[in-house]
């Protein structure tokens, strides 16, 4: 874990360097996308123990990890507001210098705890190796119903959430090439604008009714089941209708903060892809148990 607190520290410098970097790009030449990116891309990296410790269930490093990102989208809403409302730049830079501190003294709290930290012996699965999972789990069906109750309830969920998954990821891949083919469609046929719309609907209601079986599915004796499955599909929902309004109605209109919006998205669409990533370890775990029983 270690090595991951010093990928952060690397994060956090190059994050608030970009900061700085993208004032003075934007004051001397105008905005610049690529600086942009790159700046959520230094934000997002700077995630990775966040991640972590809230997917392993870490308490005490989840909350420390949570005020250590928090601080650098302050840091951003503040470089924000100067670069495009033209707060007091005497202030902004004042409350950017202290959460940068914040900051280092985090992350240095951060790497002294869990300087020592115990180290799993558990082996790494490849995607080669999931991949060849999943056709025997989704070819063998024979061979699961002659295992116990419990393998047996393990691998028939664990293959109708495959199968699920599957089907939501051609929706997900519907509704994004909707999304472009809506603005094109805005700009040049508008009377057939509410045509796409009803469309879009139809795809987002298809992949609520998926997903909230697979959500179902997953979380089949989790007491919170209810709460997590409207979550989720609001938070995917909302992280659409953001895009879906940045692009198609607002396209051209937002200069720089056209990046910002699509962070604002993705972080909309995050419980859904950690959903994913649950999923996909559920995944490793059903093959180091039951990978020698399905031939």
């Amino acid at each position: 874990m270690l090595s991951k607190f010093k990928f952060l520290s690397i994060s956090n410098i190059i994050f608030y360097l970009l900061l700085l970097f993208h004032r003075f790009v934007l004051k001397s030449y105008g905005d610049d996308y690529i600086v942009h990116v790159a700046l959520y891309i230094a934000l997002s990296l700077s995630t990775i123990i966040m991640e972590e410790s809230f997917r392993k269930k870490l308490s005490v490093l989840k909350k420390i990890s949570t005020i250590d990102v928090l601080a650098r989208v302050v840091s951003l809403i503040l470089n924000i507001l100067y670069l495009y409302f033209d707060f007091h730049l005497a202030i902004i830079n004042l409350s950017i210098a202290i959460l940068f501190i914040l900051n280092i003294l985090i992350e240095i709290f951060i790497s002294k705890i869990y300087k020592v930290s115990p180290k799993k012996n558990s082996t790494t699965v490849s995607y080669v190796e999931i991949n060849k999972f999943i056709t025997k789990l989704l070819n063998n069906k024979d061979n699961i119903i002659q295992l116990d109750i419990d393998a047996n309830n393990s691998l028939n969920s664990m293959a109708h959430a495959l199968i699920l998954s599957g089907k939501i990821n051609i929706v997900c891949i519907l509704i994004y090439i909707g999304l472009f083919i809506s603005s094109f469609i805005y700009k040049h046929f508008n009377n057939l604008m509410i045509l796409l719309i009803i469309f879009s609907v139809i795809l987002l209601f298809v992949f609520t009714t998926l997903n909230v079986k697979l959500t179902s599915l997953v979380l089949n004796y989790d007491k919170n089941k209810l709460l997590k499955i409207v979550f989720e599909n609001l938070s995917f929902i909302s992280g659409y209708i953001i895009l879906f309004l940045a692009e198609v109605f607002l396209h051209g209109r937002l200069g720089g903060l056209r990046v910002s919006i699509w962070f604002l998205s993705i972080i909309c669409f995050i419980p859904f892809l950690n959903r994913k990533y649950i999923i996909n370890e559920n995944l490793k775990i059903l093959y180091r148990e039951y990978n020698s029983i399905l031939k």
